[in-house]
């Protein structure tokens, strides 16, 4: 009779298991769906989540956006400008990637593992990074006076000592990163810094969708609130980190 109720017990809480993972399931395929029909900066998000079709379809949004395609006219968009292969380069493995689904836990992760981590980042040795340079294009965009087109600002980076990083925060000149990569960054950190290699780039952004200063008016308005809260605890945030050095590639210093 112990043995019968056990069994009966350990079904039923295995059934249980199965609908909440069903329900788990569905709730980030519906996730997934609003997310590639919104994006994340893409046209007014209020008027996606007012159609059924928005939760029951997929749309064309990845996580990646080639700007050079996009257009004024939001209704006529080159549907390139959301393909994660704008240039060719990238291997079979991440042709049809999508990162809305790595974050949601619906697709394998396939994305390149970065080589470097973030020097000043608290917790960084306990995380994963990725790297973003399959994704660029022209990563000279990143070196020289490609970004740091004054002087003095140019000469304070030149002096870096070993170990030393520069936020491009306090580069009083400003510097112009301009479209580098088809990722759909956002707001990204990019910082300068000498290593043992010399001198670098680096690019650190973190795709979730936790409230930060840019997105904070945007994120008070419900549903979007909402919708920030609910994708935090059903995805995995995906960490990128990348160096570019700049004796890799031509530059004008």
């Amino acid at each position: 009779m112990k043995t019968s109720i056990s069994k009966k017990l350990g079904i039923t809480i295995a059934l249980i298991g199965l609908s909440l993972a069903s329900i788990n399931l569905g709730s980030r395929i519906v996730a997934r769906n609003i997310m590639s029909h919104c994006g994340y900066r893409e046209g007014s998000m209020r008027s996606y989540l007012k159609k059924p079709s928005t939760y029951l379809t997929e749309g064309p949004y990845r996580g990646f956006m080639n700007l050079d395609l996009a257009t004024s006219d939001g209704l006529k968009r080159d549907p390139a400008l959301y393909d994660p292969n704008p240039f060719g380069q990238l291997d079979y493995s991440l042709k049809s990637i999508d990162l809305n689904e790595i974050f949601l836990g619906l697709q394998k992760n396939h994305l390149p593992v970065s080589p470097y981590k973030p020097t000043s980042l608290t917790g960084a040795e306990n995380i994963c990074f990725y790297s973003i340079k399959d994704f660029v294009q022209k990563p000279e965009r990143l070196t020289g006076r490609n970004i740091v087109p004054k002087d003095g600002d140019l000469e304070r980076i030149l002096n870096m000592k070993e170990g030393e990083v520069i936020s491009s925060r306090d580069i009083q000149g400003g510097v112009f990163p301009r479209c580098f990569t088809n990722i759909d960054l956002g707001a990204y950190t990019l910082s300068f810094g000498r290593d043992e290699r010399g001198i670098y780039t680096s690019i650190y952004d973190v795709w979730d969708f936790e409230s930060d200063e840019s997105y904070l008016e945007l994120l008070k308005r419900c549903p979007i609130k909402l919708g920030s809260k609910m994708l935090t605890l059903l995805g995995k945030p995906i960490h990128f980190y990348d160096r570019f050095y700049w004796d890799d590639y031509k530059t004008s210093n």
